[in-house]
């Protein structure tokens, strides 16, 4: 467990309960989007000293490399856009570079996480999507677009579809046994 103390700056101009309340809001986004950055800066720094995971390339499999800087990243969260660095290494058998994968803090390839999506997907499902973009923009202050929210959301309708389609199969199934046996 570790313990982060802050210490903040409150403007003095605040005059109505509005104002404070997005006040407050904007603060408390930049507070999580940097404590965000801090924590997964240190994930990242103990994963990469620890000896316990080794490094190997992903093209030739070899064991043998080193580290070779970062690169800049930017991950969209519920409470905004978080900009970090993501460690890489060098194969020395093979010259690849790539960036260091971190168990439980992998993307598959995105840079929104699960959380933004899963709001993302209620929003687009509520609105229209050029409409579920601006207010997913207002609450989060992450800019996505129409049409990946429209492929969102297809995307999880067809999730659904198959496992609705699974469900009913399987019930049609032992509907049919259930017959058969009495």
């Amino acid at each position: 467990m570790k313990t982060i103390q802050l210490s903040l700056q409150v403007a003095d101009d605040i005059t109505s309960i509005d104002h404070l309340e997005q006040y407050v809001d904007l603060l408390g986004q930049q507070i999580k989007r940097q404590l965000f950055t801090n924590m997964l800066t240190q994930l990242g720094q103990s994963e990469s000293q620890s000896d316990t995971t080794p490094s190997t390339c992903p093209r030739c499999k070899k064991s043998e490399t080193m580290a070779w800087g970062n690169r800049p990243r930017v991950l969209k969260t519920v409470f905004g856009q978080v900009h970090f660095r993501l460690l890489c290494q060098k194969c020395q058998q093979c010259q690849h570079t790539f960036s260091l994968s971190m168990p439980g803090l992998e993307l598959n390839g995105s840079n929104t996480t699960s959380e933004l999506r899963k709001i993302t997907i209620l929003c687009g499902s509520s609105w229209p999507f050029r409409q579920a973009a601006n207010v997913l923009w207002q609450l989060t202050g992450v800019e996505l677009s129409f049409s990946y929210i429209r492929w969102l959301c297809a995307n999880e309708a067809e999730i659904v579809a198959a496992q609705a389609n699974t469900e009913y199969q399987t019930s049609e199934w032992e509907a049919r046994n259930d017959r058969s046996i009495g």
